[in-house]
């Protein structure tokens, strides 16, 4: 019996023992699984993660490849400077994407990607593109380079303005109206389009080639309202100055820059200035970005943007007082976003930059009573206001804009009045435009409304009209040296229109480039170095 139990206990033994072996190598060979399993997610992941990258970086350059194609291939082409100016406000509104991947094993894989500018490299403006992957825990950054170099075509006659007043349809001078330095035009052929009264005075006519003989004489004379005195109303030879103009051209549609999404934007700090007595401060910026400037004791203060970004949001700009008070943009260009803009007091523009605001905008639904006011120009006192040496360092945007009266809807009006001088550019989708008493705009003006009125003793010194759907009218004393573009031209009283070239020097505005010698008649050449894609 002995012998018995002793086997039964070395069996029972010995299947403990294979027990505890196969025990502790199925442990083993779980825990090597897991591992297995754990490498292999952690690979998958870290994979995965290099691809979302890879797709983001690969979408936002293919984009960014087709922009500075179709930017090269625009008609009329585009400027050297007109072409940056287009791309740069293309990377300000596209330049930052958050990319999200199809779904993987329930997580979604993301890229971020970013496009900076980085100067100029042999010759070459460089952009770089940041693309960082975003799967499970892993981040995997690649990165690339664009260099390319844009070549204007020959320049030619397409669109270049070299008319004082150049419209779509009638123009009418009465008074003692004048207008000087260059021939006025109209694209109108249709009797009475144009009328001009005893007193009144052009250097010379350009219409329609299909008003002239093949001598180049004029014989449609009933495009006159009348001919009495004809030879005195054109001064450089009565109808003998009556020429055929060289070319017809469409007038460039205005097309308003884009701008990024304000919620994505900083706010300007919390900003105060010591006032000249005590120890009182007066709050120029408030904690929520407002920038409101409605003091008249901080002469000589000046408010320098801060250079932690280049775009702010501004929920309101208001200057409403104060003399000698300056805001400085630094050595580089600074962008604002606002809502809100009212430059109704002294204030200068200084700094090797150019500020440029955005005035965000609403639709005809979207109106109200109090849009009215949501842009105004209206100082009253001669002190100026802007960029007074440089009035293209200083630009305003007016994105469309519509205010409510009663239960109709109508396009913004900008009027500037008293004695104000406005040191500006000033461009927007469709308000209408006014100026009274003797103020005045020392700049550009562009605009896609229906009326633009320059009344009583208003100068306008080395400015551009550019307003293609706009009857334009001068009235009183009311003087331009530069060029009116517009749909009709209305001159009354004792106005006066000259032309000068300077009104084209450095115009800020793309859609009008090819005007200042930027259209081309061969076509523009555009070489993109794209450089290899690398991890960091």
């Amino acid at each position: 019996m002995k012998t018995l139990k002793n086997k039964q206990g070395m069996a029972l033994l010995t299947v403990m023992i294979i027990l505890l072996v196969m025990v502790t190598l199925l442990g083993a060979l779980l825990i090597s699984s897991k591992n297995n399993l754990d490498r292999s997610i952690d690979t998958q992941e870290h994979t995965t993660t290099y691809y979302a990258s890879e797709a983001g970086m690969t979408m936002v350059a293919s984009e960014f490849e087709e922009k500075l194609i179709a930017l090269s291939e625009q008609s009329p082409s585009l400027s050297a400077s007109a072409f940056m100016t287009a791309l740069n406000s293309y990377v300000s509104s596209q330049g930052n994407q958050d990319i999200e991947l199809q779904e993987n094993n329930g997580d979604i894989p993301k890229a971020s990607v970013s496009i900076v500018y980085t100067g100029v490299e042999d010759g070459y403006e460089s952009f770089e593109i940041t693309s960082v992957g975003h799967y499970g825990g892993y981040d995997r950054i690649l990165v690339t380079q664009y260099k390319f170099e844009y070549i204007e075509g020959e320049s030619s006659t397409a669109f270049q303005v070299d008319k004082a007043v150049m419209v779509k349809e009638n123009i009418e001078l009465s008074g003692s109206a004048e207008v000087t330095g260059a021939p006025v035009s109209t694209y109108q052929t249709t009797k009475n389009t144009i009328d001009l009264q005893w007193s009144t005075k052009v250097p010379a006519i350009e219409l329609d080639p299909s008003l002239f003989n093949s001598n180049d004489e004029l014989i449609k004379t009933d495009i006159f309202n009348d001919l009495k005195n004809i030879n005195n109303k054109i001064t450089e030879g009565g109808l003998d100055a009556v020429k055929p103009l060289a070319n017809i051209f469409e007038f460039p549609p205005i097309v308003m820059p884009t701008y990024p999404d304000k919620s994505t934007l900083a706010k300007l700090p919390a900003y105060s200035i010591k006032l000249p007595w005590g120890s009182d401060y007066f709050q120029l910026v408030y904690n929520d970005g407002r920038f409101i400037q409605n003091s008249w004791n901080i002469d000589g203060s000046v408010y320098r943007i801060p250079d932690a970004a280049s775009w702010y949001y501004v929920p309101e700009f208001i200057i409403s007082a104060g003399n000698d008070f300056s805001i400085d943009v630094g050595n580089t260009d600074k962008f604002l976003v606002v809502d809100k803009l009212q430059l109704n007091g002294q204030v200068s523009i200084i700094g090797e930059g150019t500020l440029t605001i955005f005035v965000t905008g609403n639709t005809e639904k979207t109106a109200s009573k109090s849009d009215q006011s949501r842009v105004e120009l209206n100082y009253t006192s001669s002190n100026h206001v802007g960029a007074i040496d440089h009035p293209e360092k200083f630009i305003v945007y007016v994105n469309e804009m519509y205010y409510k009266s009663g239960n109709k809807t109508y396009p913004i009006n900008i009027s500037i009045g008293g004695s104000a001088k406005y040191y500006m550019s000033l461009m927007g989708a469709n308000f209408n435009y006014e100026t009274g008493g003797s103020g005045s705009l020392y700049g550009y003006v562009v605009t896609g409304g229906e009326s633009v009125k320059i009344n009583g003793a208003g100068t306008v010194d080395t400015t551009l009209f550019y307003v293609p759907n706009a009857e334009f009218e001068i009235a009183g004393s009311g003087y331009i040296n530069g060029a009116v573009i517009a749909k009709s031209f209305n001159g009354t009283g004792a106005s006066r229109v000259n032309f000068s070239a300077e009104a084209f020097d450095n115009f800020p505005f793309e859609v009008l480039d090819p005007i200042t010698g930027g259209s081309t008649s061969s076509t523009p050449s555009l070489t993109i170095i794209k450089g290899s894609t690398i991890e960091q």
